[in-house]
């Protein structure tokens, strides 16, 4: 970045119009620095709140909901949706932590599973592409996993000037040497990869139905990214799984399992095992994921709108 554009923006974030966000974010820090089981007090506190106020995300939540869980009564859906808001807004302060704390100062608090699948994966030196998903701890097990290895990062930059600064700048701290590439940059993912580098990458939202296929996901059809068999084809990385949550303990897991079973041969199967694999952990924690996304945004031909 040029001197006059690293000006324009810094002169960009500290505008009076973001005044509000440093706000929050000083809010923020300062409740990373509280006893933890009142950290999480205060966000089971919040998820209650926004529940009531946040009505479209509660639309999108539990229309979510309805369409992945129709098993479930009416009051288990209800309840389900209260312990989402719950995790979302805990996942918030998670996130703080992420940004303001040092993931040293928390390794008391995570352990890692199988992570020798990863470390193995890694010595063939072709790459790793670590496919993720949107759970509410995503930021906090980043950073966790910077303890463990190195790898470069995938991230959706972020139209507020002030979140996009700090959210970066801990980022690239955190992660000791690895990279934090935006999605939009897929030169940098193919670098990434070809430089032997161990990516992580979420293929887990709608990015439209031009660079998708529609597979089941919980047995509703997905627009399910093409851009991870892209990658296997022409970097030939290794794949594995990863993800991580939050016990009832307040601590925190991370999860490696092999996915060799994408391998870039087959995009519609690729697809439909990645989210075969996504449905499986999110059902062990199902609070736990970020069902206020628009999953099903894009529709198939001829099908109706569901949000």
């Amino acid at each position: 970045m040029s001197n006059s554009n690293h000006r324009r923006n810094t002169a960009s974030r500290y505008h009076i119009c973001y005044w509000p966000t440093w706000l929050a974010m000083g809010i923020l820090k300062f409740i990373t620095l509280l006893y933890y089981p009142l950290q999480l007090t205060l966000g089971r506190g919040l998820g209650r709140l926004l529940l009531i106020v946040a009505k479209r995300r509660k639309h999108i939540a539990a229309t979510n909901l309805r369409l992945c869980f129709p098993e479930l009564s009416e009051q288990a859906q209800r309840q389900l949706l209260k312990e989402t808001f719950e995790a979302q807004a805990i996942g918030l302060i998670e996130t703080a932590n992420a940004w303001f704390t040092a993931p040293e100062k928390l390794r008391h608090r995570v352990t890692t599973h199988n992570i020798d699948v990863l470390h193995q994966a890694a010595e063939k030196g072709n790459g790793v592409l670590m496919l993720g998903g949107h759970y509410t701890t995503l930021d906090l097990s980043a950073s966790l996993l910077s303890l463990f290895c190195r790898y470069d990062a995938i991230y959706r930059q972020q139209k507020n000037p002030v979140i996009e600064h700090i959210m970066t700048t801990s980022r690239q701290r955190f992660l000791s040497g690895g990279q934090v590439i935006p999605q939009s940059d897929m030169r940098g993912v193919y670098k990434s990869l070809k430089s032997g580098h161990t990516l992580w990458y979420p293929p887990d939202q709608d990015y439209g139905a031009k660079h998708s296929e529609f597979v089941d996901f919980f047995g509703v059809k997905a627009a399910t990214i093409k851009a991870p068999s892209r990658m296997i084809k022409q970097c030939a990385p290794a794949v594995i799984h990863c993800h991580h949550y939050r016990d009832k303990q307040g601590h925190y897991h991370i999860h490696f399992t092999d996915g060799s079973n994408i391998n870039g041969n087959d995009t519609l199967a690729d697809c439909a095992n990645i989210n075969a694999h996504l449905e499986h952990t999110i059902r062990q924690h199902p609070e736990q994921y970020m069902w206020v996304h628009r999953r099903f945004k894009s529709r198939p031909e001829n099908s109706k709108k569901v949000y």
